[in-house]
């Protein structure tokens, strides 16, 4: 997967670079027919208004349009605009839901007729698609001109961030232990790019557990894919290790058992990021993550942390929602099946709250 546009944290276009060395070999009258868009959106307050979240709009030869709207209520909107040719889909969420961040993703592949358009609630783990046919290609001026955040390109200040790939994304079941990571296993800590299918994993919460399936993609490090570096001896750290920002970590102790009753809770590595325990990364302009899929849904020993294993749910038994998942092009019947999640989640102000009253924080 090569990134032909990202932009900065500050939403600021790249310079030509990346995109102009991909335009050594441009596709055919300069149209990209198979390519993805990905972009987080701060849903903020719903105002009652319609708003702009990126907007491409280019007049010439063949007019091209490209737009995604936010309008009252939870809906979202994409339009599409290539000559005579449109294309338009729409998304709908409860609006009470509509908080946080969202993770707003359009795939197409003018070859197989099938497009993606996606909205993922970043908080609630939400995930609301549409699979429609006969996607429109990307003009390269297009990406260009959004790029190098010319006059036909708007991109609105809701955006934290927005990137286009050479290839459709995958949504849902994101990746989040970065290259390196020191996994404990059978044969003692190894590096997450080097765990196979059938290694033994040592968990905390169900002991040994194989190993079902690994991979590791190329991501933008933006949003809830930019790197917190969690800081050893914190968090029983051996030694420091790179997340993304959405992975989740297992903290236990008296505080967490006093404040909300359980043994052990689930916080994103974004809310440790600006403690003395961890801090954020923001230099990388892409980074590579794994996953790490157990049979049972598992608290893994990562350098000695206590952090999540890939949580599946029910996805192996929605083969449409696979197809379209990281997981894509595995059979259903090879993968497990999570049904519960057995530990709770604490939201951004819950987690603020618990980091206040652990002292070693």
């Amino acid at each position: 997967m090569n990134w032909i546009a990202l932009s900065t944290p500050e939403n600021v276009p790249l310079p030509p670079g990346p995109a102009a060395a991909h335009a050594a070999c441009p596709p055919r009258d300069g149209l990209i027919p198979r390519g993805g868009l990905v972009m987080e959106v701060d849903l903020g307050r719903d105002t009652g208004a319609e708003e702009t979240l990126l907007l491409l709009h280019r007049q010439g030869d063949l007019i091209s349009h490209v737009s995604f709207h936010r309008a009252p209520g939870g809906q979202f909107a994409f339009a599409q605009r290539l000559g005579k040719e449109r294309r338009q889909q729409v998304l709908a969420v409860p609006a009470p839901r509509c908080v946080g961040s969202a993770r707003l993703t359009l795939s197409w592949d003018c070859a197989s007729g099938r497009g993606l358009f996606a909205l993922e609630l970043l908080q609630e783990g939400t995930l609301v698609r549409r699979v429609f046919a006969n996607p429109l290609p990307w003009r390269r001026a297009d990406i260009a001109e959004l790029e190098q955040g010319g006059p036909g390109a708007h991109v609105g200040p809701a955006i934290g961030y927005f990137g286009l790939s050479d290839r459709p994304l995958p949504v849902g079941l994101a990746p989040s232990l970065a290259t390196g990571t020191p996994v404990r296993t059978a044969e003692g800590y190894v590096p997450v790019e080097r765990l196979r299918p059938g290694d033994m994993i040592e968990t905390l919460s169900h002991g040994p557990l194989p190993l079902c399936h690994t991979h590791g993609w190329e991501l933008p490090a933006r949003g809830l894919f930019r790197p917190v570096r969690l800081l050893a001896p914190f968090m029983g750290l051996r030694r420091d290790v790179m997340v993304a920002a959405g992975q989740r970590l297992v903290l236990g102790g008296a505080d967490v058992e006093y404040m909300f009753g359980a043994e052990a809770v689930l916080v994103e590595a974004r809310a440790l990021a600006g403690t003395i325990a961890a801090h954020e990364e923001g230099q990388a302009r892409t980074i590579r993550y794994h996953h790490v899929l157990l049979e049972q849904h598992a608290v893994l020993d990562v350098a000695g942390c206590a952090m999540e294993s890939l949580y599946m749910g029910g996805v192996s038994g929605q083969p449409e929602l696979l197809a379209t998942s990281f997981l894509g092009g595995l059979a259903p019947e090879a993968l497990p099946r999570h049904d519960t999640d057995d530990l709770r989640t604490l939201s951004d102000y819950e987690a603020a709250a618990l980091l206040a009253a652990m002292s070693r924080l």
